[in-house]
């Protein structure tokens, strides 16, 4: 009696853990491929997102479970990196005007230095041009004073020799 009991309460488990299994099969199945649809439109959207850098789309949300909460959170990081990069495109276009602000002032403080260089080209060359005449000034100068100088001696002796003549008029 005893091991046919056992074998009847063996064979009744099995039989409740197959029915278990078959009415739970098509249920779970059912529950697999929706999943597995959800798993495949977030990866094809994140792929999406990946090869044509297209933020703007979202994932739609079927049902607010765990993977609803994640497909959710995704859709926040799109958002914000949507914000992100519109700033970035912000700030760059601010640095390009920046940058094309000090381009052209710097193309006006090179044309300014060339000018000033120029003048002082010209300054350098008018100072040699007037250190020379200067020069030739001086060597004038020199020349009139010796002029000068051989004038007064010719005057002294002149005055020396009228003095010498008047002198020896009275006796003749």
């Amino acid at each position: 009696i005893v091991p046919n009991a056992l074998s009847m309460y063996i064979k009744n488990v099995s039989i409740v853990i197959f029915i278990s299994f078959i009415t739970s099969f098509g249920p779970n199945i059912v529950i697999l491929k929706g999943l597995s649809d959800r798993i495949k439109e977030t990866t094809e959207q994140l792929n999406k997102l990946s090869v044509e850098k297209d933020i703007s789309s979202r994932i739609n949300i079927a049902t607010f479970d765990d993977f609803g909460i994640l497909t959710s959170s995704i859709n926040n990081l799109m958002i914000s990196l949507a914000d992100m990069i519109q700033k970035l495109k912000n700030e760059s276009l601010v640095v390009d005007k920046s940058a094309q602000n000090l381009s052209e002032t710097t193309h006006k403080a090179n044309i300014a230095i060339e000018q000033l260089n120029n003048s002082m080209d010209k300054i350098n060359t008018v100072e040699t041009e007037q250190g020379i005449l200067i020069e030739n000034v001086g060597k004038d100068i020199k020349g009139l004073s010796l002029g000068a100088a051989n004038l007064e001696q010719y005057m002294i002796e002149e005055n020396s020799a009228f003095y010498c003549l008047q002198v020896s008029e009275p006796e003749l």
